[in-house]
């Protein structure tokens, strides 16, 4: 029997184990306050998500905020080879504070983003400047920093489950239960022509003129077909922010998105 030496099995074990070990995650720290915690996680390819964690009774605000409240400031300048990073957001909820309403999120929110490299050859660290207001009975501005080291050697299945999860949020052009059919502005509101498989219950709407980063914000009055009962008219009025809100329209996009529990829609309409 042939015996081998111990420097003979050294140089075998390391000319046959060269498959790299996977890191078992890629998340990043949290970072804890008494109301809120927030942390990056990275997915595979270009995937990333900014996941912010509220405490009982608070919320944050979408990136049109409507009558009151800020949207989140997100800053990378101090990245490594990232170009830009893209925001994917989830549909918001309606939130009423006082006589104000407000779009926005509370509980974990998970913000899919999407990494523009420089280089994909190159290592990428996330370095993100951000402030958000969180709001409970008062207010509080939130400034914090996350970082993110992307390693390509990790096991990212289950940070590609949690940004797959939160993508199913964000707005698509239609949905096997809930479709936008038409737009239509006129001088004192728009009109949204809606087809729903599980009637009008829980259904809400959020109009925003993109250019003015600005919202419509009443509630809508729904108005059921005699002649369908899955399709209804959803008339938001303009309030008092617009004179002639179809004159204001001109030029510009209306962004509209239809929410529907879990489900939501999304129609962009150039006047």
């Amino acid at each position: 029997m042939r015996i081998l030496s111990i420097s003979t099995l050294f140089f075998l074990l390391a000319t046959t184990c060269v498959a790299p070990i996977k890191a078992y995650a890629q998340s990043g720290p949290w970072f804890k306050s008494q109301d809120m915690d927030a942390r990056l996680i990275a997915g595979s390819g270009n995937q990333a998500a900014l996941q912010i964690k509220l405490a009982e009774g608070w919320h944050t605000y979408w990136r049109i905020p409507g009558d009151s409240g800020l949207p989140p400031v997100l800053s990378w300048a101090q990245s490594e080879n990232i170009e830009s990073v893209d925001i994917l957001w989830p549909a918001p909820s309606r939130k009423k504070e006082y006589e104000f309403n407000t779009f926005g999120y509370d509980g974990l929110l998970t913000l899919p983003l999407v990494l523009n490299k420089k280089d994909d050859a190159q290592q990428t660290k996330l370095d993100l400047n951000a402030q958000i207001m969180i709001c409970n009975e008062i207010c509080i501005p939130q400034r914090f920093e996350a970082k993110l080291d992307l390693d390509e050697n990790a096991d990212v299945s289950k940070e590609d489950l949690t940004i797959k999860a939160a993508k199913e949020k964000v707005p698509q052009e239609t949905s096997q239960s809930l479709a936008i059919k038409s737009v239509i502005a006129a001088k004192d509101s728009i009109v949204v022509t809606v087809i729903s498989q599980n009637g009008f219950d829980d259904i809400d709407v959020f109009p925003v003129i993109e250019e003015d980063y600005t919202a419509l914000t009443l509630p809508a009055k729904i108005e059921v077909s005699e002649h369908d009962e899955n399709q209804a008219m959803l008339r938001v009025d303009k309030g008092g922010e617009f004179e002639n809100l179809a004159r204001e329209l001109q030029n510009k996009t209306l962004s509209v998105i239809v929410t529907q529990g879990e489900t939501a829609v999304k129609q962009s309409v150039q006047y």
